[in-house]
């Protein structure tokens, strides 16, 4: 539920009926578990030229923010989003 939902480990636990400490060790473990499966850069991009990809599209850590709703005041007096890069 924490993967799918962000739910709060104190929240999980206790919907499982185990400890706030416990809750932050399994979600850690799993962590743990899912990284040891993922490839590393050098074998994917490995891959996609043994595969011949034509393109490839490398992406970074996905977190919490607020940015995206932030907006601004474009040069023509219009709201845009800060995000946007025009």
């Amino acid at each position: 539920m924490w993967f799918h939902k962000g739910e709060d480990k104190t929240t999980l636990g206790a919907g499982f009926g185990v400890s706030r400490a416990t809750a932050y060790r399994h979600v850690a473990e799993a962590v743990r578990v899912l990284a040891a499966q993922t490839p590393t850069l050098h074998d994917a991009l490995a891959r996609v030229a043994v595969d011949d990809w034509s393109h490839v599209t490398l992406d970074g850590k996905l977190l919490n923010t607020d940015r995206l709703a932030e907006t601004t005041v474009s040069v023509k007096g219009e709201t845009i989003d800060a995000w946007h890069s025009g």
